[in-house]
């Protein structure tokens, strides 16, 4: 027997899974491949947990044009992950924040996180401070509450491999 698949994705990680989930839903045949001998063993392993909602992602990149696909891809796939797998949702009802140091670049922050539809909401450095009474965090600019969230990656790769 020969496979023929529609399509052949490479890498078994948490895009890489989650990809062929949706072109398998669609009706195409899909070939998932993975080098190592685990799914998730790469980035995806690596991500401590954290389900970012392109925060860091708008920022971190120097190009702001590519900052703003990969901060909307990660929205994307965000969204994707908490409505297939609400469960794997670590931090129901609390909030993440975002802290910027240095505030001469606080424009092209905001610029970044609006175009590519980042959400966030300044908040005052206090309430940060009375949240988390032990977090010194000093030369912080400005704080803004964000919606990252944190997960249990192994209850998303779970659920994605037995989807898929």
């Amino acid at each position: 027997m020969v496979l023929r698949p529609d399509v052949v994705v490479i890498g078994a990680g948490m895009t890489g899974l989650l990809l062929t989930k949706k072109l398998s839903d669609l009706g195409f045949t899909v070939l998932l491949l993975e080098r190592e001998s685990t799914v998730a063993s790469g980035p995806s392993i690596r991500n401590e947990g954290w389900l970012h909602r392109g925060t860091y992602h708008a920022f971190s990149i120097r190009n702001a044009g590519i900052a703003v696909q990969v901060a909307r891809r990660c929205i994307y796939g965000h969204e994707q992950i908490k409505s297939l797998v609400p469960e794997a949702i670590e931090s129901v009802g609390s909030s993440s924040f975002a802290l910027l140091r240095d505030s001469e670049r606080r424009d092209e922050l905001l610029e970044r996180w609006d175009a590519a539809g980042v959400l966030h909401r300044e908040v005052p450095r206090r309430l940060l401070q009375d949240l988390e009474p032990n977090l010194v965090v000093p030369g912080t600019a400005s704080v803004y509450e964000v919606q990252d969230v944190s997960i249990d990656t192994r209850i998303v790769y779970r659920k994605l491999l037995h989807q898929s």
